[in-house]
C-alpha cells in the first residue's frame, strides 16, 4: 500500500481542502479520502483499512505501507494505525519501485480527470471533492491490468456500470413526505447530479434549496447540464 496527500487550491462545500490517496500495489487500485486537514490522515488511513476489511478484501498482514515524506504520514498516530492492522511501514523513495511512484501517478491522472469532468459540465471548483471521488471510481472501473479492471482485481467482482450517470447533469430527488406542504405540491426537488454516495446506498445531488442531498430515489436527465446552461447557480 502506498499513500500520499494532495492539497487542492479551493476549500470544498464540505470543508475539505486536500485528500489522501491510497494505492494498492497488488492490483493498482486507487482510493481517495477528502480531508479538511492533514491531521486527519491517520483517521483516513484507519478508515481505508476498515473499508477494505468490510468489503472482504484481504490486505496481506505484515505488508508494507509506503508513506510519502509528509510529517503527519510518519507520525506516531500513523504508526499506531499501521500497528493496529499489522502493517510494516517505510518512508517512500519517490519514483522508485519500492517507493510511492504508484500513488503519485494516481494523483496526476486523478487531477487531470477531475479538471476535465468539471470543465465539461461547468461544475464550480467548490465541488472538487465530490468530482474527484467520482473520477477515482471511474479510473478503477475503466483502467485494466492483466485483462481485468482494477475494480475487479481489488473487489473480486465486476464493476456495475449500469449505476454510472453523467456527472453534473440535471437530477430530480424524490421529496420526502415531511417536506411536502400538501398532497399536490411538487414531489421532486431539482438539482445537479454529483455521483454515487460513499458508504451509503444512493446518490449525491446538490440542490439550491437544500444543499447537498443523499437519496436512492433520483431521476436524471443526462443531456441537460444545469451549471453549464446557467439554470442553476451556486452560492456559498
Amino acid at each position: 500500500t502506498q499513500s500520499d496527500i494532495c492539497t487542492m487550491p479551493v476549500t470544498s462545500i464540505l470543508g475539505n481542502s486536500k485528500y489522501i490517496a491510497f494505492w494498492d500495489a497488488a492490483t493498482s487500485h486507487p482510493t481517495i479520502y477528502p480531508i479538511k486537514a492533514k491531521s486527519q490522515s491517520p483517521d483516513a488511513a484507519r478508515q481505508y483499512f476498515l473499508d477494505c476489511k468490510a468489503a472482504g478484501i484481504d490486505i496481506d498482514k505484515g505488508g508494507i505501507h509506503h508513506r510519502d515524506n509528509e510529517i503527519v504520514l510518519n507520525s506516531l498516530a500513523m504508526d499506531k494505525v499501521d500497528a493496529e492492522f499489522n502493517r510494516a511501514y517505510s518512508n517512500a523513495n519517490e519514483y522508485e519501485p519500492t517507493g510511492n511512484s504508484g500513488v503519485e501517478s494516481i494523483n496526476r491522472m486523478l487531477i487531470y480527470e477531475t479538471v476535465k469532468c468539471m470543465t465539461r459540465a461547468a461544475i464550480p471548483p467548490e465541488f472538487w471533492d465530490l468530482v474527484a471521488m467520482h473520477c477515482c471510481r471511474l479510473l478503477a472501473m475503466t483502467r485494466e491490468k492483466d485483462g481485468k479492471s482494477l475494480h475487479e482485481l481489488f473487489y473480486k467482482s465486476r464493476p456495475k456500470y449500469q449505476y454510472l450517470r453523467v456527472l453534473g447533469c440535471l437530477a430530480y430527488v424524490k421529496k420526502p413526505k415531511p417536506w411536502m406542504d400538501h398532497k399536490i405540491s411538487d414531489r421532486g426537488i431539482p438539482g445537479v447530479f454529483m455521483g454515487q454516495a460513499r458508504n451509503k446506498s444512493g446518490y449525491w445531488v446538490w440542490t439550491e434549496q437544500y444543499g447537498l442531498v443523499t437519496s436512492r430515489h433520483v431521476t436524471v436527465k443526462e443531456h441537460i447540464l444545469p451549471f453549464r446552461d446557467g439554470t442553476v447557480k451556486f452560492r456559498r
